[in-house]
């Protein structure tokens, strides 16, 4: 009897097709009902689960990463979701609308080698791990040469620098960096075994067109199907395959949706590693990982907005109560008569009512957590943050940088020199800008602990009783000299606020305009042995800067895709004729043509590179069929291999179709047989796994439980 190694019924039920098994864990997601993504193990306990903080978003499509490490979900409003699969995380959300204007329908995820080119012919005949069952998994080239030079590119030194720091989460989109775990992950170091492999998501379009893209960020570009020669309009993609040895894709194509509709297949040549070679392994990944960098970067500079702002507000109301006192009195203002009161010490009674009564002792500690904290938060963030961001910034642009000046590497790379000097030379001047950050936020905050204890020592005096002939003893000295430079400077007007875009009247650097290098510009401003209110020019805006860089590496990553897309070939449809679009699968081998006869097919899918599982079910009855489809499989009888015109040929030259009909051995290739009586008819199958553990994921046709089981314990006449 075949072992049933899960089952689980599920409430609300689970959305049709939307059912994808791990293939390389013990793994399976789902979408339910109520637009929920949730990933089991076998045994029935969740590993995560979670739902889009929005109202439209509905599930379309999930599919899994080859390795297993990703979950990608596509939602009809025009977004695609990156989740980890250890944290439970989404550690990224992509834009479609950009790409189509129709919905997403497809979703491929497949490997590339670079040894697919030069070594199949030779590796052909060896057996790698994994492969003869899962054509998902990393596919491993043993007895290839060292290669010294090779190995001195791909030297990872982002592995010995400070790991960055957790950003503190104030929404959705904030929590990409809320963990250390999730930090850690976007920013984990590409495995040397990685160097000659490149994953391919691949997503199509109710329109014909799909969008191609490497290593989650990296984009090669989008394609119309119908702009290709021989191609048709009007033809959506449903289904994608590969196989980890071959550089051609292929997509099954459908002219509607109806259960009877004309298919065709599409292949898609990326011949991006064997022409690139594995120099695009560390392009791709450094370019997403530099992107990520600049989403983290602008992060930093959000929060320091944000708590700097939020450190000027009640400063700023406690003393327009009292400038708008001492305006009626004779046009002073608070800063010119607080230096008045720390020089003479004469308080008029208005300005004591003021001291007692408006601020106070509650009034005065919550003024100086305020400022405090917000110097601290600048000076954290800062030191922390943003200037070890911005210095595996350098030394990712540096890696590109050496790329590009050798032309034997950047021939096939798109990298242009200069573009990635003015990358560094900008980078440069925001590591300036956060070292001044430190140093005027540090001189800032001691200024105003100064002024912070002669606030208080004046609310002390202020407040004690008139008849008192000495003022009451304070066990801290007051240094006047800070006080005095306090009010003057950072009480009436902060110097941190140029750089955060709080001064409406200052003028502001034209970043594109201005000529020759950001940084010596800058650099040449700060030498001026001037204050900083009295400069010809404010210091640059920190998110101006920050948006500068951003359009920057858009240049870099656009000239990239660029050289990148002409890697990339579609060739001619290849009708396969009529069929059901609901009820296909593919596999990078022999095509078969089913006629179910009188059984119902319910699902398909190849089983591994032998073999074929089909659902099928008649009246009251239900099974599962392993069957042969390689016409070279001789040991296996009664299946009857016919001529058919619209079938693809094999590499001997010989086109062939397999015929289900009604004469079709059902006992001999019965694999599983549902008890009869028992309301279980199947509507999807998923199976994957790895060798000795492949599984196959059955959905019941009432879509609310689904059951899992182990292929690799077969028993011809099963019954479960």
């Amino acid at each position: 009897m075949t072992e049933l190694l899960a089952e689980k019924v599920m409430q609300p039920a689970i959305k049709s097709e939307q059912l994808a098994y791990c293939p390389t864990m013990d793994l399976i997601a789902l979408a339910t009902l109520d637009e929920r993504i949730h990933v089991y193990r076998l045994n029935g306990q969740g590993v995560f689960g979670y739902i889009e903080p929005r109202d439209e978003g509905k599930v379309r499509c999930i599919r899994w990463r080859p390795n297993g490490r990703s979950l990608v979900v596509a939602y009809d409003d025009m977004t695609l979701s990156l989740v980890d699969s250890h944290s439970g995380k989404i550690v990224r959300r992509v834009n479609c609308a950009g790409y189509s204007d129709s919905q997403i329908c497809c979703l491929g995820w497949g490997v590339s080698n670079k040894a697919c080119s030069n070594h199949t012919q030779d590796m052909k005949h060896q057996s790698y791990p994994n492969d003869d069952i899962n054509q998902n998994a990393d596919v491993r080239f043993p007895n290839m040469p060292l290669d010294l030079p090779k190995s001195l590119v791909f030297l990872e030194v982002e592995s010995v620098l400070p790991k960055l720091s957790p950003l503190a989460s104030g929404s959705v989109e904030d929590d990409l960096f809320s963990s250390q775990i999730s930090v850690d992950a976007l920013f984990r170091p590409m495995a040397m075994d990685a160097t000659d492999s490149a994953d391919i998501l691949l997503v199509g379009f109710e329109d014909g067109t799909i969008h191609l893209s490497i290593y989650d960020f990296f984009e090669i570009g989008t394609f119309k199907l119908g702009e290709f020669p021989g191609t048709a309009l009007g033809r959506k993609p449903l289904l994608h395959c590969f196989h980890p040895l071959s550089t051609t894709h292929t997509l099954v194509l459908s002219h509607s949706s109806h259960d009877d509709t004309d298919l065709s297949l599409v292949p898609l040549d990326l011949r991006l590693l064997s022409n690139v070679g594995p120099y695009l392994s560390i392009l791709a990944s450094k370019s997403t990982e530099l992107h990520n960098l600049l989403l983290y970067i602008r992060q930093v500079q959000v929060q320091m907005y944000s708590d700097f702002r939020a450190s000027q507000d009640l400063p700023r109301r406690f003393i327009s109560i009292i400038e708008e006192t001492l305006n009626e009195e004779g046009g002073w203002s608070w800063a010119g008569f607080a230096y008045h009161l720390v020089v003479t010490g004469n308080c008029p009674s208005k300005v004591k009512k003021w001291l007692v009564d408006q601020i106070g002792e509650r009034g005065h500690k919550r003024w100086e957590k305020a400022v405090s904290a917000g110097y601290e938060s600048i000076r954290r963030l800062a030191q922390e943050h943003l200037l070890p961001a911005l210095g595996r910034v350098v030394v990712l642009v540096s890696r590109l940088r050496g790329l590009s000046s050798f032309e034997i590497s950047n021939r096939h790379l798109g990298l242009i020199t200069e573009q990635l000097d003015r990358v560094i030379d900008t980078v440069s001047c925001l590591q300036l800008v956060a070292h001044q950050l430190l140093i005027i936020s540090g001189s800032e905050l001691r200024q105003f602990q100064a002024f912070s204890v002669w606030l208080r020592q004046e609310i002390d005096i202020q407040a004690s009783d008139a008849t008192s002939l000495e003022p009451p003893e304070s066990g801290t000295a007051i240094d006047h000299s800070s006080t005095l430079d306090y009010i003057r400077g950072p009480m009436a007007e902060s110097a941190l606020a140029p750089f955060f875009g709080l001064k409406g009247d200052a003028d502001q650097w034209d970043l594109v305009a201005d000529d020759g290098s950001l940084f010596e510009l800058y650099q040449n401003e700060l030498k001026e042995n001037v204050a900083p209110s009295q400069r010809s020019k404010q210091p640059p805006r920190l998110d101006a800067l920050i948006n500068h860089l951003d359009k920057q590496c858009s240049n870099v990553f656009q000239g990239i895709a660029e050289t990148q897309r002409r890697n990339v070939s579609i060739g001619p449809p290849v009708s396969l004729g009529k069929g059901n679009p609901k009820l296909i699968d593919m596999r990078m081998l022999a095509e078969a043509e089913l006629g179910p006869g009188s059984w119902k097919v319910r699902d398909i899918k190849f089983a591994d590179d032998n073999d074929l599982m089909l659902a099928m079910s008649i009246e009251s009855e239900s099974r599962l069929f392993l069957v042969p489809y390689r016409p070279e499989d001789v040991s296996r009888k009664g299946l009857k291999y016919k001529v058919d015109s619209t079938c693809i040929s094999d590499q001997s030259g010989i086109t062939t179709g397999l015929s289900v009909s009604d004469s079709f051995p059902l006992d001999e290739y019965t694999w599983l047989k549902f008890r009869s009586g028992v309301s279980w008819t199947p509507k999807f199958v998923d199976v994957n796994g790895r060798k000795g553990r492949r599984a196959a994921c059955v959905l019941a046709e009432d879509q609310f439980h689904y059951r899992v089981y182990d292929l690799d314990n077969r028993d011809p006449v099963a019954q479960n």
